[in-house]
C-alpha cells in the first residue's frame, strides 16, 4: 500500500498497526530543509519505521531535490508514504521496485527491492552530476576562448 502526502486521518486509517506518535509525526511532517528529516530505520515494538531520502537531479533546472520515502513494515504488510520538496518535483516512483517484485515476496523483501532501487538511482544521480560538471567545464572553456582544449 502506498500513497503520497497523506492527511492525519488517511494515514491512521491505512496503517497496519497503531503507530507511535513520533512515527506519525515524521510520516506527516513536510521536510523542513535539506537535512531534515534525517534517514532512519528503527524498531517500534511489532513494526519497523523508516524514512529514506533519495537525492534526484533536475538537470534542466540545474537543481538537486530530495524524494522522501516513509515506511511502516510489519511481518506481512508494508506501508509507504512518498513526498518531495519542493512540491513541484515528483515523489519517488516505486514502479521499478514493483516490477522486480515476486508474488512470494515478504514485506521485508519488498523493502529490500525499494532500497536496491534507491541505490541504483543514486548511481544515476552520480551520472547526472558528472554530466553537469562536464557542461560547466565546457562553458568555462568556451568563455575563456579555449574551445576543446
Amino acid at each position: 500500500m502506498t500513497f503520497s502526502i497523506p492527511t492525519d486521518l488517511d494515514l491512521r486509517a491505512r496503517c497496519p498497526r497503531e503507530l507511535e506518535e513520533s512515527a506519525i509525526e515524521l510520516l506527516l511532517k513536510d521536510p523542513e530543509h535539506d537535512d531534515e528529516p534525517r534517514p532512519t530505520l528503527r524498531g517500534h515494538g511489532d513494526y519497523i519505521f523508516g524514512v529514506f531520502l533519495l537525492a534526484r537531479a533536475a538537470p534542466d533546472e540545474d537543481h538537486i531535490y530530495y524524494q522522501q520515502i516513509g515506511l511502516v513494515i510489519t511481518h506481512d504488510t508494508l506501508l509507504t508514504v512518498r513526498k518531495t520538496r519542493p512540491a513541484a518535483f515528483p515523489p519517488y516512483d516505486p514502479e521499478p521496485a514493483r516490477a522486480a517484485m515476486r508474488e512470494t515476496d515478504s514485506a521485508g523483501m519488498i523493502v529490500y527491492r525499494i532500497v536496491d532501487d534507491i541505490a541504483e538511482q543514486y548511481l544515476d544521480l552520480v551520472d547526472d552530476v558528472d554530466a553537469e560538471i562536464d557542461e560547466l567545464e565546457e562553458q568555462g572553456r568556451d568563455a575563456a576562448g579555449l574551445g576543446d582544449a
